[in-house]
């Protein structure tokens, strides 16, 4: 049986009772024509899932029974976090969409140096990022933030800390880790770091990593990366 996901915020559910907003109800009601009695999946966007069963279609407004919560709905063990140099849009678009598919919990977009593309639109992302969440089943959005100082941004992460540039394979580094800590991966933009940016990520605690022989888009790396690091969890 299909599952059908909608997000919903925390205060649209009291005492085992749901309601979804007008853009969701219309969705389900108009779009996907679910009659009543309907099992649906709720996500609240902050690590929550709802199993539930559609009631009633009010005056446009969908109002159900939740039949089940779970915690960490379609989430991933640890927590693996992307920093991408920005890229053109629809490249970008592209990489986070995939990165929320494969569980990724937050996102940084940095402008550097060899940025082409420093237009970020960050409401767009915020969408695609929902969107995609919401296809897949994942209870928690991943939020996007924009930066304009590499150091600044560094200053901010925590945890396993890997930069995709030269170095040992990140698969053999992967390996060598015994317990699922919190991790950050760094992937630069199309005209890849300049040295200076290197030496800064580096003597702040970034360890390089290789993807391999072949050279690797933006996208393409941060994607690969993300999947050799979520087969752990």
């Amino acid at each position: 049986m299909d599952r059908h996901f909608f997000h919903i915020a925390p205060n649209q559910i009291a005492k085992k009772r749901f309601f979804l907003d007008e853009k969701e109800s219309h969705h389900a009601s108009h779009v996907l024509r679910l009659p009543l009695k309907s099992e649906i999946w709720l996500l609240d966007g902050q690590g929550t899932g709802y199993r539930a069963r559609i009631g009633s279609f009010n005056g446009g407004r969908l109002t159900g029974t939740i039949l089940e919560t779970i915690p960490n709905l379609g989430e991933l063990e640890t927590r693996l976090s992307l920093a991408i140099g920005s890229i053109r849009r629809e490249r970008l678009e592209w990489a986070l969409e995939k990165a929320v598919e494969l569980g990724v919990y937050e996102i940084a977009v940095i402008h550097l140096n060899r940025s082409v593309h420093r237009h970020t639109h960050l409401s767009r992302l915020e969408a695609k990022v929902m969107a995609a969440a919401k296809q897949c089943g994942r209870s928690w959005f991943p939020p996007v933030k924009v930066w304009k100082d590499l150091e600044r941004w560094m200053r901010d992460t925590s945890g396993v800390r890997l930069v995709c540039h030269s170095g040992p394979s990140m698969g053999a580094v992967l390996s060598s880790m015994k317990t699922l800590t919190p991790m950050t991966i760094l992937v630069g933009p199309e005209g890849d770091f300049t040295e200076e940016e290197l030496e800064t990520i580096k003597s702040n605690g970034f360890q390089s990593v290789s993807l391999g022989s072949r050279r690797l888009r933006s996208e393409t790396a941060a994607i690969a990366a993300l999947a050799l690091a979520g087969n752990r969890s």
